[in-house]
This record gives structure tokens, sequence and C-alpha cells, in this order.
């Protein structure tokens, strides 16, 4: 028996390749999407937006995400996490 978080699911992440790279698409909701990448040569983590994430002012977060998933990875899940009900809350008060 396998436990799976419900973050988690197939129908909620993809593993996708772009450019000879292989990238993790998370879906936060609606039709928002961050990319997660593993960059080869440094090791650093990556998040981007797919989308109006970007356009939405919310670019900002994506780097302080990304900074402070590199001095601790282990942060990604809790930052994914708080990044989708962040998202989701201002898709909903629009």
């Amino acid at each position: 028996m396998s436990c799976v978080s419900p973050c988690v699911s197939r129908r909620l992440t993809a593993i996708v390749r772009i450019a000879g790279t292989q990238a993790l698409h998370v879906h936060l909701c609606a039709d928002e999407t961050v990319v997660v990448t593993i960059e080869p040569c440094s090791g650093k983590i990556g998040l981007r937006d797919t989308g109006d994430l970007g356009a939405a002012g919310r670019a900002p977060r994506f780097v302080a995400l990304s900074e402070k998933v590199n001095e601790s990875p282990t942060l990604l899940l809790g930052g994914l996490m708080r990044l989708r009900v962040n998202v989701c809350g201002t898709l909903s008060s629009l």
C-alpha cells in the first residue's frame, strides 16, 4: 500500500522535457502552472511561471521561493503549497 500526498497526484503534476531537460509542471489552480527545473551545471532549483502568473505581478514570489529552496531544498513542497494557496486566493478575490 502506498501513501500519496494529495498535493502530489498525477493530475496535479507532470514531468515534461523542455529544451532537452526534464521539468516538473505543478498545477496550482485554474490555468496557473509553475515549472520547477534543476540547472544541470549548478544544481540550483528554479521556479518559473507558465501563463499569466508573471504578468499578474507574482514573479517576485518565484524568485524569493527559488532562493529559499536553494538554501534548503526541503522547503520545496511547503513553498509550493503556500504558492498554491496564495495564487488561488488572489484569483478568487478578482
